[in-house]
């Protein structure tokens, strides 16, 4: 029979998991055009044996790592490959749809934790995160089950330590948030974005060298980028084109005016390619 704590941990770890289905399905919603609807439960459904792909992730305080997200294999293909046909990339392979919905589920993360530090403090966020295929033991599971409008359905699976609800530090950690009285608000997907914080870099081109040139680069080398003179240049933020736009100067510093706005597809498609073309080619 299962303990008043047990019970108690239970609960705490359901209102957490509703918390994060709440960041879920913002990135869904952004990813996809639709938000589903979702329905939590504490304890781990019968999958039947179908293996799981997951992420784990460490955040600024607690436990290294703290939580852990894990989908079967055939409904972490059919979300990441449905995002990807409703960005307009239907021909997508295997390996881009993988990168896409480790970036949602990375997302979600970080989402999550910027709402819940602004309703609960001290302030929280998403650090380290990997694949993982299986949650630590002794872990708590919520089963989260998404509903989208087609009729279709995708079970989550949601473990955490119980850190999150400890009245103890964990291995020196800070003390874990309050969450008995836990509820998830009701908020935009911009209100859980607008704190995160991303790199933003500018590229004025690529391109792909031999190892043999690499190494003859010295002072006074020239490196040919494949972009013309006035063609121009790309406002990145993790990876993904997000704009265009030409350099300025202002008051000595260089900067980038915006002249055009990159459409869902295109922040997908350089999303989805850009860890491939950083692993093929050098980058200058």
């Amino acid at each position: 029979m299962p303990t008043t704590d047990a019970m108690a941990g239970a609960g705490q770890a359901v209102s957490l998991a509703e918390a994060w289905a709440e960041a879920f399905a913002g990135v869904l919603e952004l990813m996809a055009g639709a938000r589903p609807s979702w329905q939590c439960a504490a304890g781990a459904p019968e999958l039947g044996g179908e293996p799981l792909l997951g992420w784990e992730q460490s955040f600024t305080r607690g436990p290294e790592p703290a939580m852990w997200a894990g989908l079967p294999e055939k409904a972490w293909m059919e979300i990441g490959r449905s995002s990807l046909e409703a960005a307009g990339l239907p021909s997508a392979g295997e390996q881009e749809v993988h990168a896409t919905l480790r970036e949602m589920l990375a997302q979600a993360f970080s989402s999550f934790a910027v709402a819940l530090g602004a309703r609960q403090g001290p302030e929280l966020a998403a650090t380290n995160g990997r694949d993982r295929n299986a949650a630590p033991e002794g872990w708590t599971t919520v089963a989260i089950q998404f509903h989208f409008s087609e009729g279709r359905a995708a079970p989550v699976l949601l473990s955490m330590d119980s850190w999150w609800w400890s009245e103890h530090p964990v291995n020196g950690a800070v003390t874990g948030p309050a969450v008995s009285d836990l509820q998830p608000e009701t908020a935009s997907t911009m209100d859980l974005l607008l704190d995160v914080e991303l790199p933003v870099s500018v590229s004025f081109g690529r391109t792909r060298l031999p190892l043999e040139e690499l190494l003859k680069l010295g002072p006074g080398s020239v490196i040919e980028l494949g972009r013309n003179a006035d063609d121009p240049v790309e406002l990145i933020v993790n990876n993904c084109v997000v704009a265009l736009g030409e350099v300025v100067v202002v008051d000595g510093n260089y900067g980038v005016r915006i002249s055009r706005i990159a459409s869902r597809a295109e922040r997908l498609r350089t999303g989805a390619t850009g860890a491939r073309s950083a692993k093929s080619g050098a980058r200058a």
